[in-house]
């Protein structure tokens, strides 16, 4: 797991109890997907602990907070004590996790939420987004998306089926490397994006070097899998 050592999670995922089945499938999706580790209530709750303990735990155990929206869970009390405690623990975070949230059906965004519009599942960029706000390093990367986007097109253009095992030989998971090549706006877009996600990942660890590396892979035949 990618972080700093206090954290334990990736992320903590918040949900109503009613919402348990969807929330952990959920929950295997973005830990198989993304190979993370995430907080889960009816999982690794301490038992013996108040609720409120283990709430405030599983915040400042974990790099970044998900929400599983449902008008269940925005309509309680419980549910938005939650997420405003997710939230000021984000302002109060020296690194400033992110709180991201998935809308899993239609239902009202709590104000504290309505800043960072949630995702849907159905939505295009639904796994891009999802995986670079979980995935978040501190500080930032020292490599130009710009620039080394730029050199990579110059390389593979016009196949774009080398722009994206690039991306792949750079780590980007398989479901994100599918949908930007869907939905990218052609080559340089699609490496754009892929750069990003990938930035996001590595943060400072991440150097001119790496981009190279899997330039080099790409052009002599070799993809990750």
């Amino acid at each position: 797991m990618a972080g700093h050592s206090h954290y334990e999670y990736d992320f903590v995922l918040l949900y109503h109890e009613d919402d348990q089945d969807a929330a952990f499938d959920l929950l295997e999706s973005v830990e198989k997907t993304f190979s993370l580790r995430g907080f889960f209530w009816a999982r690794d709750a301490v038992l013996g602990k108040s609720i409120f303990d283990n709430l405030q735990q599983s915040l400042e155990l974990s790099r970044n907070v998900l929400c599983l929206l449902t008008s269940r869970f925005v309509d309680e009390n419980w549910g938005n004590f939650q997420i405003e405690n997710a939230v000021l623990n984000r302002l109060l975070s020296e690194k400033r996790k992110n709180v991201v949230s998935v809308m899993l059906e239609e239902c009202t965004v709590p104000l504290a939420l309505q800043d960072t519009p949630p995702l849907k599942p159905t939505g295009q960029w639904y796994w891009s987004v999802l995986y670079r706000s979980l995935v978040k390093n501190a500080g930032p990367c020292p490599v130009s998306i710009r620039t080394s986007a730029e050199k990579v097109f110059k390389a593979v253009q016009p196949d774009k089926g080398k722009a994206v095992a690039f991306c792949r030989n750079l780590g980007v998971p398989e479901v994100v490397c599918t949908e930007i090549s869907s939905h990218a706006a052609g080559i340089r877009a699609l490496l754009v994006q892929g750069l990003n996600c990938w930035t996001k990942h590595v943060g400072m660890d991440g150097t001119d070097e790496q981009i190279d590396m899997a330039l080099l892979k790409t052009l002599t035949g070799g993809c990750s899998q």
